[in-house]
C-alpha cells in the first residue's frame, strides 16, 4: 500500500500459505503515532492500538493458508504534522533449495539422450536433458530451489530416452 494518511481499510488474499506480518512504519513524523487497528483472520479477530515511534516499525504476525484472506482497517493519529503511516503486507514465505546427483550411463552402441525430471507430489518441479555417448557414463549435480515450506518426497525419474 505505501503512505497511508490517517484512515485505511485493507484485503489481501495469499498466494501461498505461510508468515505473513502488517506492518506499519513511522517515517513521516518526528513524533509518535497512535495506530487503532482492527483485522479480521479467518480464525479470529483483533483490535487493538499501538504506538509507533518516528523511524520504528511495528507489526501484527499472523499464520495463513494459501487462499485465505485477511482484511481490516486502521487509524492513524497523535502526528505533529503528519498523521501518516507506511504500511504494508510482507509475507514471510519460505524457500528451500534442493540438490540431488546421479548417474547416466549408456551401455549401447549409439550416442543417446535421456530427459530427466524431479517429482514431488504428483508435479514435475524440474527437468533436464542430458546427451551421453555411446559406451560412456555422465556424473551430475544440480539443485533446485522450490518456493514453500512443504516436506517433499521425491522422485527422480528418466521421463525420456533418445538414440543419436
Amino acid at each position: 500500500m505505501g503512505r497511508v494518511s490517517k484512515h485505511e481499510k485493507f484485503n489481501y488474499t495469499t498466494t501461498q500459505g505461510g508468515s505473513y506480518d502488517l506492518v506499519f512504519r513511522n517515517e513521516f513524523d518526528a513524533f509518535s503515532l497512535i495506530v487503532w487497528y482492527s483485522v479480521t483472520l479467518p480464525s479470529r479477530n483483533l483490535s487493538l492500538f499501538m504506538e509507533v515511534p518516528f523511524n520504528e516499525t511495528r507489526f501484527i504476525a499472523v499464520e495463513l493458508d494459501k487462499g485465505q484472506m485477511v482484511s481490516g482497517s486502521f487509524s492513524v493519529s497523535g502526528g505533529y504534522r503528519y498523521d501518516d503511516i507506511h504500511f504494508f503486507i510482507r509475507g514471510m514465505t519460505c524457500t528451500q533449495s534442493v540438490a540431488f546427483s546421479f548417474t547416466l550411463v549408456n551401455r549401447g552402441f549409439s550416442d543417446g539422450s535421456a530427459l530427466i525430471t524431479l517429482w514431488s507430489k504428483g508435479q514435475g518441479l524440474w527437468s533436464n536433458r542430458y546427451f551421453v555417448r555411446a559406451g560412456e557414463q555422465m556424473y551430475v549435480n544440480e539443485t533446485v530451489s522450490l518456493t514453500d515450506c512443504d516436506k517433499h518426497l521425491f522422485n527422480l525419474v528418466v521421463s525420456d530416452q533418445k538414440k543419436g
